[in-house]
C-alpha cells in the first residue's frame, strides 16, 4: 500500500530536469500532491555557453 499523501520524487542530473517535469505533471493533473521535490544539480537550462557578443536577431 502506498501512503498518498506522503509521495515524493527527487533526482540528479538529467533525473532533475525528469523530476521538474514530473512535478510539473503532477501539478497540472491535480491527482497526487507531492510533499517533497528534490532537484540535485539538476539540467533545466542548456544555454551554459555565454557568447561575447548577443545575437543578432533574439538578442541572447
Amino acid at each position: 500500500n502506498v501512503d498518498t499523501t506522503r509521495i515524493a520524487i527527487g533526482g540528479d542530473s538529467a533525473g532533475g530536469g525528469l523530476t521538474a517535469a514530473l512535478g510539473l505533471l503532477t501539478r497540472d493533473r491535480g491527482e497526487v500532491p507531492l510533499v517533497l521535490q528534490l532537484l540535485i544539480y539538476p539540467m533545466l537550462d542548456d544555454r551554459t555557453v555565454t557568447m561575447a557578443e548577443p545575437h543578432p536577431y533574439t538578442g541572447e
